[in-house]
């Protein structure tokens, strides 16, 4: 099964298809002309009817960026850390995006959409590495706008974890 362009609108006709089947459309985000737009959902799923012409609309929305940078105590200073991974958690859809770090800490990532999200470091490499992050998580919303909306200053510390210290039993 392939589709055939139609004008300068990107609609696509596909034919020969069964009805009463089943069927996923996957939307490419990387097709698209302007690397801000995305479409607001990849996949679809449709049931066709016989002898109808079934239309999908896919919702195109402006992505956001996210930026910041995740930094470790070093003595009295920080130091920026590379190769740690950003999850941003979006809430609203249950979708984990996962950024790494540049080798000075830095992070940036064009693709957010409109949505509630959660971002924190990677338990398990930080587990793995004996640090834990400050703060834990940082939740924060994108509004839908046009453009998108950048969110900045999504910083991190990682602090060594101090092993707890055992005192003597009392006699």
């Amino acid at each position: 099964m392939s589709g055939e362009p139609h004008g300068d609108d990107r609609t696509y006709y596909y034919d020969r298809m069964r009805p009463y089947d089943e069927y996923l459309v996957q939307i490419d985000p990387y097709s698209l002309d302007d690397p801000t737009l995305k479409p607001s959902n990849e996949n679809y799923k449709i049931t066709l009817n016989p002898s109808v012409v079934t239309e999908i609309e896919v919702p195109i929305v402006a992505a956001s960026e996210i930026s910041g940078q995740v930094k470790r105590l070093v003595g009295q200073g920080h130091a920026g850390v590379g190769a740690i991974k950003v999850m941003v958690l979006n809430i609203s859809k249950d979708v984990l995006t996962e950024i790494t770090t540049f080798n000075d800490g830095a992070y940036y990532y064009l693709g957010l959409l409109p949505g509630s999200y959660r971002a924190y470091l990677d338990p398990d490499q930080l587990a793995r590495a004996g640090y834990q992050s400050q703060p834990a998580a940082i939740e924060f919303d994108i509004k839908p706008m046009a453009g998108g909306q950048p969110v900045e200053n999504i910083d991190f510390l990682m602090v060594p974890i101090t092993p707890a210290v055992e005192t003597p039993p009392k006699n």
